[in-house]
């Protein structure tokens, strides 16, 4: 696993936040978070890969902005079952004005803070994120190995 702290300036991390709110009409609903699919070619997903493609040889799949409302969660689970091609998941966290949401990879949270970045094998590694309370902001990137 990779963390890395200040990854995304809170300047980037806000206007990833207010991209979210001025698309929300946009967004997909899963499992009670609102998930903004955005364009590869967005600057921020790749400020990402360019740091990640050559130091884990990877391909980026694709990039979402969500956010989890108040009370939402993700249990245990590993990637890739809904879509094979994804081995691997870059998280940058947007923002941390909120209660519990950490991210939990085996049995380790991960205590982030706004503009982190954590990158793991998603497909192998059981992962979840306890019960948020308030409103969680991340901007996740999905990648395969080459």
């Amino acid at each position: 696993m990779i963390h890395i702290k200040n990854f995304l300036s809170k300047i980037e991390c806000d206007k990833l936040i207010k991209l979210h709110t001025i698309n929300y009409d946009k967004t997909i609903d899963l499992r009670g978070t609102k998930i903004l699919v955005i364009d590869n070619q967005d600057i921020h997903l790749k400020k990402c890969f360019d740091y990640l493609k050559d130091l884990k040889k990877v391909n980026l799949n694709y990039g979402q902005i969500v956010q989890w409302p108040n009370g939402t969660f993700q249990s245990t689970h590993k990637d890739g079952t809904e879509k094979p091609e994804n081995e691997a998941v870059c998280i940058c966290y947007l923002n941390d004005d909120y209660v519990g949401g950490r991210t939990k990879i085996n049995d380790e949270y991960i205590e982030s803070n706004t503009g982190d970045l954590i990158f793991f094998d998603s497909k192998k590694i059981p992962h979840s994120v306890e019960k948020v309370g308030g409103k969680r902001y991340t901007l996740i990137s999905w990648y395969n190995y080459v």
